[in-house]
């Protein structure tokens, strides 16, 4: 299983955990006048107001529905001194001068408090809230090359971010069709561009699929490249939206690519579409290419479901032992011990001892009672 560009963006995405973002000292922020100009028109306004003497910054925004706990971007944690969050670069600091300091007592009951907090949402499905996420892109100074962007950054407002003591042209919110032109304009005009990946992650962010997913279907275009595709396809996923999958489907039928088609069916597998998890038991079971079938086997083992369990519960009792292997391995993956009961029966009843030494040795790796009973009992002779 290798991981792909795309599967890195998992670690951008992130509730808590900590990064360092190195924050410069001053930073110059040129607020665009009106808000309500259409983005297109307020890019060209920072184009012309920057000059071309140094390399400048224009960043916009949109609004995105959340994990409340979770982040995009990078952020150092404890935040150290002196460290500006990007809302409060671009619209001044909302923390009131002159707090008073908190006591030791005070400060160690506010610890609890988080710890507490922290402990009840473990149990409980993280809240969603609408949160800013920033596009910040770096403009190259001087005549234009081939390419004017030298860097794309995405972050939520709430985070330091590094603008290397450049100025930032800032264009205000942006309304997500607007945006998505405006992305898929520098897409097909950034052909050279180094961040041009990022492009295809900001299209992806959007929280409107219909908009999203046509930009994303000609980003997927062959002549883009192998790993720009991989990042289209994982965006799809995302989505979460028959007629991404149906996409992503017809590429597991047309595209003659191993690389291509292991990323279709990982994003296929992120999907929590009912039809999605259909078509995942689908390819394990019926695709005519193996990299296909074993794929979808193993993201089977992440599913959470009946139909994923009955899946591999086949497999494992097919023709192809390497797929019984890889099947045995899905079923002992699966979340919440869902598999466990299957695999204490592939131990103990089937045909190919080969088979029931793997599903032993996968019991074994377990801590459910289940398993460490039914491995005493075959341990027994029973």
């Amino acid at each position: 299983m290798k991981i792909t560009p795309m599967r890195k963006w998992f670690w951008m995405v992130f509730a808590g955990i900590g990064v360092a973002a190195a924050l410069a000292g001053e930073e110059k922020i040129i607020r665009h006048p009106d808000p309500g100009e259409p983005l297109a028109q307020r890019w060209e306004w920072a184009m012309q107001t920057a000059g071309q003497k140094t390399d400048f910054w224009i960043g916009y925004s949109i609004r995105r529905v959340m994990g409340e706990d979770s982040h995009i971007g990078s952020f150092h944690y404890p935040p150290r001194e002196g460290d500006m969050v990007l809302q409060e670069l671009i619209y001044g600091s909302e923390t009131p001068p002159g707090q008073p300091q908190l006591s030791e007592e005070e400060e160690l009951r506010r610890a609890a408090e988080r710890a507490l907090g922290e402990a009840k949402k473990q149990k409980a499905p993280e809240n969603k809230v609408l949160k800013e996420v920033a596009f910040l892109f770096r403009i190259h100074a001087g005549a234009r090359p081939a390419s004017i962007l030298r860097e794309v950054h995405v972050s939520n407002l709430s985070l330091a971010v590094d603008l290397n003591s450049l100025p930032l042209y800032w264009l205000n919110g942006a309304e997500n069709g607007q945006s998505l032109t405006l992305l898929q304009n520098l897409f097909e005009k950034e052909s050279s561009a180094p961040d041009r990946d990022e492009l295809v992650a900001a299209a992806g962010l959007h929280d409107d699929p219909v908009l999203v997913i046509p930009v994303l279907q000609q980003m997927l275009n062959e002549k883009n490249g192998r790993e720009i595709r991989e990042d289209a396809l994982f965006w799809l996923g995302q989505q979460d939206h028959p007629q991404a999958l149906e996409i992503l489907l017809k590429t597991l039928r047309d595209d003659g690519s191993e690389e291509i088609c292991e990323e279709a069916v990982f994003a296929v597998s992120r999907m929590e579409l009912p039809e999605a998890t259909a078509a995942l038991v689908e390819l394990a079971r019926q695709s005519n290419r193996p990299e296909v079938r074993e794929e979808a086997v193993f993201w089977l083992g992440q599913k959470a479901s009946r139909e994923a369990a009955a899946a591999l519960d086949e497999i494992a009792h097919g023709d192809e032992e390497e797929l019984q292997e890889r099947a045995v391995f899905a079923l002992a993956e699966l979340p919440d011990g869902a598999g466990i009961p299957r695999l204490i029966a592939i131990a103990k009843t089937h045909h190919n001892p080969a088979i029931r030494k793997k599903a032993i040795f996968w019991l074994s790796q377990s801590e459910d009672e289940r398993a460490v009973d039914a491995i005493i009992e075959l341990a027994g002779g029973k």
